[in-house]
């Protein structure tokens, strides 16, 4: 079992080549976040309601028995205006004002509510196979306990998008007050980290956050997303 202890000048980084973290003070306003990371069942809703083909229809039909291929996995995305506009089709069903999270309500969830906390696990600790899958497969959304939040998989399965355009010292400039993200930029935030890292610890904690092109070449395994209602 992992056990890190957190300190005050601690910067949390990714493997994958994350931006450092920046310690700064957040004021969020009242919001909902997803339980569970959005599946391919919800995003196959999505695609059908506006008259496209499901995604990567074919090879999932030739893999059904894959596990990441199952209706309650993570789905894939290739893409962040598409998983924007699934969340803004949900809120537009439930008149609930569904949108992407932003980076600061992302993390504020993640870490249970602003708590200092290295991993959104059940108790902040990596324990493979039993709080985190310690492996590189993709798995059923809400197969190992959530954080103390209630919220399930905000370490591990897939990355997610967050709405926030990215830069690497936006949160030394930042507003307290619902921060929102810079106004432009060629990159857009990703949390949380993947399964597909293939690492027995994972290497996203909750405060590192990595910059991702707008568009992928296809959908990715190891990007997802949640919505969250404001």
């Amino acid at each position: 079992m992992l056990r890190p202890v957190w300190t005050e000048d601690a910067n949390c980084f990714s493997f994958l080549g994350g931006a450092d973290a920046i310690q700064h003070e957040v004021t969020l306003s009242d919001y909902a976040i997803s339980k569970y990371e959005t599946t391919w069942k919800e995003f196959d809703a999505f695609r059908l309601s506006e008259g496209k083909e499901i995604a990567l229809k074919d090879r999932r039909e030739r893999h059904h028995t894959k596990t990441y291929y199952q209706s309650n996995s993570p789905a894939w995305s290739k893409g962040w205006q598409e998983v924007k506009n699934h969340c803004l089709w949900l809120g537009e069903l439930t008149g609930l004002g569904f949108d992407l999270p932003t980076e600061a309500q992302w993390e504020y969830a993640a870490r249970s509510r602003g708590q200092k906390r290295y991993y959104a696990t059940d108790d902040g600790l990596i324990n493979s196979g039993v709080n985190y899958a310690g492996n590189s497969k993709i798995h059923a959304v809400g197969l190992y306990p959530p954080n103390p939040l209630g919220l399930y998989d905000m370490t591990g399965n897939t990355n997610e998008w967050v709405n926030d355009w990215f830069d690497k010292v936006y949160y030394s400039v930042s507003p307290t007050l619902n921060p929102q993200g810079p106004q432009s930029g060629d990159k857009k935030v990703m949390r949380g980290g993947s399964a597909r890292s293939g690492l027995s610890i994972p290497n996203f904690m909750t405060t590192t956050r990595i910059g991702v092109e707008l568009q992928l070449s296809g959908y990715s395994s190891q990007t997802g997303f949640r919505c969250a209602s404001h």
